[in-house]
């Protein structure tokens, strides 16, 4: 996703950019196989760029408890600020080293046409993806014993095994208990 800073004017202005996971090069299109909608407001002036930025998507997952395929809306939000400097101008926002102390904030020169927000887009959308997915809160998943979906139908094993290795602290339970 690029801006053609040129043929932006000075003052507040928003755009709206919609992006196929391709075009963006995510590498799991199967998860975005929607649009990717990005809102950006853009507040330009002779010496920066601020740039607020919303993305909104449908992603398509598979519930970690009972394995079902489900879409999920995300959303997200990043803001970009960058300064305008001349060929050779130097910035009070860099250090020596030309890097800043927030990756927020950058680097604009005047000679370069566009800026390419495609790699933020990117980290925002796989921020947005939960570390975990499910179906719904509420989600029972499968018994591990016969692989039944806890959510459509009752569990039928009968027998309950316990893992050996916690027997110590169930019998540290169950003296506590007993006191």
């Amino acid at each position: 996703m690029k801006i053609v800073v040129n043929s932006l004017a000075d003052g507040f202005q928003k755009l709206d950019f919609e992006e196929s996971a391709g075009q963006l090069q995510v590498e799991d299109s199967v998860m975005f196989p929607n649009p990717i909608v990005s809102h950006l407001e853009i507040d330009k002036t002779e010496t920066h760029i601020y740039i607020k930025a919303a993305l909104q998507t449908e992603a398509h997952f598979t519930c970690d408890r009972c394995l079902k395929e489900f879409d999920q809306s995300l959303t997200g939000k990043y803001r970009l600020y960058f300064e305008i400097l001349g060929t050779g101008g130097r910035s009070h926002l860099i250090d020596e080293d030309r890097q800043t102390q927030d990756d927020s904030i950058r680097i604009y020169y005047s000679h370069e046409k566009e800026i390419d927000l495609s790699r933020d887009v990117l980290d925002t959308l796989l921020l947005m993806v939960p570390m975990k997915t499910v179906c719904s809160p509420d989600c029972k998943g499968i018994c591990p014993g016969c692989g039944r979906d806890l959510n459509v139908e009752k569990c039928t094993c009968s027998q309950k095994t316990n893992d050996s290795r916690w027997e110590g602290l169930l019998d540290l339970l169950h003296e506590m208990e007993e006191k």
